[in-house]
Formats: structure tokens, sequence, C-alpha cells
């Protein structure tokens, strides 16, 4: 029997929104303490349409663009990290949070907050806390998270680990979705960003055409002015995401 729970022990934020705002639980979910991490995204909107311009801090790495759609797919393998920060980053793809106020997204967490790599998936529905789900993935498991839009304020997310063979799929809706963003991303959860070397975001797609083909803007995780993590040039379907610095 699979354990779902919704936990503020970390809030994923929005490329623009610096708010954390009330629990929205799923009928079997069970609300936690509060959040033990706490950090802002980075970026600003300019003023023409979806360029952005860069700030001193970004929580956000890799690559999102102004436009929405019906499937955004990403894979990754899951990376080798050194805990020696014993930070929290995360890996997912989504919709929305690029400029707006909310995020259906769906990836893996990689937690050194214990002080060895701890792989934990989950959804959310943002400004809804993070779902944890219980399900076991490892260091180089091949990993597919896929969000749909379904119609309306309502969303399909799937999270897939190839190498142990399980699928976990979710439905769920949020009032105010908008679906006008398109993001697949590596997130820094904490204030410092624990190397995970380098890592390929793979099988990009937005509404099954090469992500690369939406021109996607490029994001770059820092903080204080010192890069943390930088995306390398997305072709086609496929990016590099590489650590810089703690």
């Amino acid at each position: 029997m699979f354990t779902v729970l919704a936990r503020k022990t970390v809030i994923r934020r929005t490329a623009v929104v610096l708010l954390a705002v009330g629990i929205g639980l799923s009928p079997n979910a069970v609300s936690a303490a509060t959040p033990t991490h706490y950090h802002g995204a980075a970026f600003v909107h300019g003023n023409n349409g979806n360029v952005f311009k860069r700030s001193e801090d970004s929580a956000w790495g890799g690559y999102a663009v102004s436009k929405g759609g019906q499937t955004i797919v990403a894979s990754w393998v899951n990376p080798r990290v050194d805990c020696s920060g014993g930070g929290v980053n995360s890996a997912w793809d989504g919709f929305d949070g690029y400029g707006t106020q909310t995020v259906e997204q769906i990836g893996i967490d990689l937690d050194c907050s214990s002080g060895s790599a701890v792989y934990k998936p989950w959804y959310e529905m943002y400004p809804r806390d993070s779902v944890y789900f219980d399900q076991t993935t490892s260091e180089g498991d091949q990993m597919t998270a896929t969000v749909t839009h379904d119609s309306g304020i309502n969303y399909t997310l799937t999270l897939a680990d190839s190498t142990q063979n399980w699928s976990r799929t979710f439905h769920d809706s949020l009032d105010g979705a908008n679906d006008s963003t398109a993001e697949v991303i590596m997130e820094r959860l904490s204030s410092n960003v624990d190397n995970f070397g380098s890592m390929t975001f793979s099988g990009c797609q937005l509404d099954g055409q090469p992500f690369g083909n939406s021109a996607p803007d490029a994001i770059t995780i820092a903080s204080n002015g010192v890069d943390q993590a930088t995306p390398g040039n997305i072709d086609g379907d496929h990016f590099d995401m590489t650590w810089d610095h703690a």
C-alpha cells in the first residue's frame, strides 16, 4: 500500500510569487509542521512580454517558456550528489509559475538534509503543499515526468521510474491554474546547491514537439549574484544542467 503525504518540509516557489499560502490536502493526506526550508525565487518580469531580467537570486535553473500547452514531458537520470552542504535540490517539469501564481508540477527531490542523498518523489499544485509519495527511487534511476492539462483546471501528473519499474499517476485540479507557461527545471530548495555534477534533461517535449522548438528562456540558479547551477544550450529535446557553486 502506498503512502501519500502533504508536507511543509519544503516549499516550491513560482518564478515571481514569494508568498506561502494555506494548505490544500487530498482526502488521505496529512499536513505537517512549519517549513524548515525557505527560499524565494528570483526573476522579475521584464517590460516586453516573456523577457525576464536576471536578479541577484534565483531558485530555478533550466528552461521555461511563456506558452502553455497540453502535455509537457522530460526525462533524466537521478544524479549522484555530494551532500557536504546538507541542502535540498529538486528536478521537475510542469506548467505555470514563470510569472504566474500557480504551478502544476511533478518530480524528485535530491534531499541531502540528513547528510546523505535521499531521492523523494512528489507532485505539487502550488500554492498547495507538495504531496510526497512513498515509492523507492535511487541514484542512477531513469525517471520520466509528465504533466497533462486535461481541461479547465484539471491536470494529470505522472512520474515513472523505468529502472525500478514503477509509475504513479495523480489526477488533481487547482483553482486559478491557467496553463500559460511551461518549464523543465532544476530547483534550489535551500540556500545552497549541493554538488550534483552535471545531469542531462532528455526527451523534453511540449505537445509532442522538442521543447527547444518553443524558444524557451534559459534560467541560471544564483545566490547573491553567484551562479550556482547553469543550463547548457538546449539542443532540440535535451540540455545539460551543471553545478557551479554551493
